[in-house]
């Protein structure tokens, strides 16, 4: 990648025109009974946990913003809390069409973009795939957790899945999500003190 561009203004500014084509708005018109068949039950059952999950995240974190806590977990949030409240769907819903190897890049307000692309990638995703993950991810410290606090019975040694990605989240808080072989959904927490 070049360290300057040279750009002559003269040659630059030159009269011109930009154009795009037709952008279709609205067009959107799919009924219900061809999306299920297309895309199946369990498959529709995932995007509306998608964006259920999306929303608890975005309210915890208005919650430790204007309450100082959440569901009576107290904490002191003290960073920005752009929130995209309502805007859940559309952070699924474009997350649907990528795949474990695609990036996204956001702005201030990607919490959901994240999650959702994290919760679509894991669905692609082996479940050999999804431990080593985690036992690369921070030194397989996440693994280590998830060893420490179920040594008896570690779900993704035994098939389980995870589910998104694992990882500081400020203020001394870690964690992570996975399945287990029955599909629950567990979280990993952990707070140094």
């Amino acid at each position: 990648m070049p360290k300057s561009i040279a750009v002559d203004p003269a040659t630059f500014r030159q009269p011109g025109k930009l154009a795009f084509p037709d952008i279709p708005l609205h067009a959107y018109a799919r009924p219900l009974a061809e999306e299920r068949k297309a895309r199946g039950d369990k498959a529709l059952a995932d995007v509306l946990r998608h964006m259920m999950l999306v929303r608890e995240f975005e309210s915890m974190l208005g919650s430790f913003k204007a309450r100082g806590s959440y569901q009576g977990m107290a904490y002191t949030y003290k960073g920005p809390a752009h929130l995209s409240i309502g805007q859940e769907g559309a952070a699924v819903g474009a997350a649907l069409a990528l795949s474990p190897g695609d990036h996204i890049f956001g702005s201030h307000r990607s919490h959901g973009e994240i999650i959702a692309k994290g919760l679509r990638a894991v669905q692609d995703l082996a479940g050999k795939d999804l431990r080593g993950i985690m036992e690369s991810y921070f030194g397989g410290s996440i693994l280590g957790v998830v060893e420490k606090h179920d040594a008896d019975f570690s779900p993704l040694s035994l098939g389980g899945s995870d589910e998104g990605a694992p990882g500081d989240r400020g203020g001394g808080f870690y964690g992570a999500y996975f399945r287990d072989l029955d599909g629950n959904k567990l979280n990993v927490y952990h707070h140094e003190a």
